[in-house]
């Protein structure tokens, strides 16, 4: 039987207020830090449904992008549900879940934790150099291939609450960005890990404006040059907003009421009025720039609205797809020559990746890779609309020692909590047959820990989604009572 030899995860959003992994007080309607949500509990009997008890090598645990909500939650909330985490896959006095090393691939809502270890790895190239000797920058990338990286890098605030539970004096956090490279022992089969935020052109918008401005400015084709360009516009945005006080709270306020296009209406009013107000004079010109602006408002509210995870009818917009094969063909595809030193590519690759919230498995073509690349999408963990997304959910994807891969498909969101149910999905790979197999005999639906499981996240959403509907009512009403 083939074992399991990694686990990825994506989009857990540790922290944040709608995702299922945080536990949520229903009667209260705010978090609990100090209690494992139940369907992190759940999630975790799972998985261990699956790999078992035994003494032999633990699969490593791959976790590629926003694990993390530093953007709309607390930092130290987050962490703390993290902790919450820890203790049940790596438990004290008992087998753990999974090896010592866990590799994780930052995403756009915890990409501040790659600037920090970045930083770090800075700090320890400087120990090395002697006075008078050119530094070189700071580097915006890791290697691909952690495994060849001769001075892999470490997350040293991951690392350090870990150190807290002293039982988990062995466990180590690797930071890998923005990619992860694995290969099979025979170097057949290639796993390529990313968060998936460099398949949307928002997260490329400085060097795009920069093209549009600039017309002698080169649009970069290195991983490197894509990262420079942007990383402070998605730590700004979408990693460091958490930590902003009672801005970072407000600006969640906002995030929620985007989903109703009447708190939409409140805030582009309000806005455009408030505006108006301070910057025009007679009541005529404030009128007309109040107009104005609310049709700039309207049309930027109507863009963030569409942007991939928001867009429920397809796993994949056209943009995003553009924006996909772009990633894969130029920097991806650069950086696996580059780093591996040989113009010929693994003949089987497959690209992980989440960000989308849209778990899905598919083939694709693409441009320099010798045959079609395998998808695979992890999904989320969170509930950020008031009605069923039934194309939202989330998944692990399994891989064993090969590098085959399966998705274990843990919910989609239903209209009926009796529709949620766990699966088992993989591609048309002869080779991954035997891998697929197995992990479908070991998940019944209709059996613990799965039908349990479930149960437990149909309800957890069905509470996230009446949170929600409270929080965007609070909104409106706030909104209704600013005057001007």
């Amino acid at each position: 039987m083939s074992e399991i030899r990694y686990v990825c995860l994506s989009d857990m959003h540790f922290g944040a207020e709608n995702s299922l992994l945080t536990h949520l007080d229903p009667g209260a309607g705010e978090i609990d830090v100090a209690r494992p949500s139940p369907v992190l509990v759940g999630l975790v009997q799972c998985l261990d449904h699956l790999i078992g008890g035994g003494s032999g090598q633990r699969p490593t645990l791959v976790l590629h992008g926003d694990i993390f909500e530093l953007a709309l939650a607390e930092a130290n909330d987050a962490f703390m549900v993290f902790e919450r985490f820890l203790e049940l896959a790596f438990p004290e006095g008992q087998t753990w879940l999974f090896d010592k090393t866990i590799l994780y691939v930052p995403g756009n809502h915890d990409h501040h934790l790659w600037e920090l270890a970045r930083e770090a790895q800075y700090v320890r190239y400087l120990d090395g150099r002697t006075l008078g000797e050119r530094l070189e920058v700071l580097w915006h990338t890791t290697r691909l291939f952690t495994h060849q990286d001769p001075a892999p890098v470490e997350s040293t605030l991951l690392n350090a609450i870990i150190r807290r539970h002293p039982h988990l004096r062995e466990l180590s956090v690797r930071t890998i960005y923005p990619n992860l490279g694995l290969l099979s022992p025979n170097g057949r089969r290639c796993a390529l890990v990313h968060h998936g935020h460099f398949t949307e052109y928002v997260y490329r918008l400085m060097s795009v404006l920069q093209d549009m401005i600039f017309t002698d400015h080169t649009v970069g084709n290195e991983i490197s040059d894509w990262e420079a360009e942007n990383f402070a516009w998605i730590d700004f945005l979408w990693s460091t907003l958490g930590g902003s006080g009672r801005v970072g709270q407000d600006i969640a306020l906002v995030y929620d009421m985007l989903q109703s296009p009447q708190a939409v209406r409140l805030l582009t009013n309000n806005l455009a009025r408030s505006i108006a107000g301070r910057h025009a004079g007679g009541w005529l010109g404030q009128l007309s720039l109040a107009f104005a602006l609310r049709f700039v408002f309207n049309r930027i509210f109507a863009h963030v609205a569409v942007m991939e995870r928001k867009v429920t009818d397809d796993v994949l917009t056209e943009d995003t797809r553009r924006v996909l094969a772009l990633y894969l063909e130029e920097p991806l595809l650069r950086q696996i020559k580059k780093e591996s030193g040989q113009t010929a590519l693994p003949s089987d690759c497959l690209f992980i990746f989440g960000h989308t919230h849209k778990p899905f498995e598919a083939w694709g073509t693409f441009k320099g890779y010798p045959s079609e690349v395998a998808l695979f999408n992890s999904g989320g963990w969170v509930v950020d609309t008031e009605r069923p997304v039934p194309k939202q959910g989330a998944a692990a994807i399994l891989l064993d020692s090969e590098l085959h891969a399966v998705s274990l498909r843990l919910y989609n969101q239903a209209a009926h909590s009796q529709e949620y149910q766990v699966r088992v999905a993989g591609l048309d790979d002869p080779e991954s047959r035997e891998f697929l197999s197995s992990i479908s005999g070991l998940t019944n639906p209709k059996r613990p820990p799965w039908h349990d499981f479930s149960n437990i996240v149909a309800r957890a959403v069905a509470e996230r989604r009446h949170a929600l509907a409270r929080i965007i009512t609070r909104g409106e009403r706030t909104a209704r009572q600013i005057r001007y």
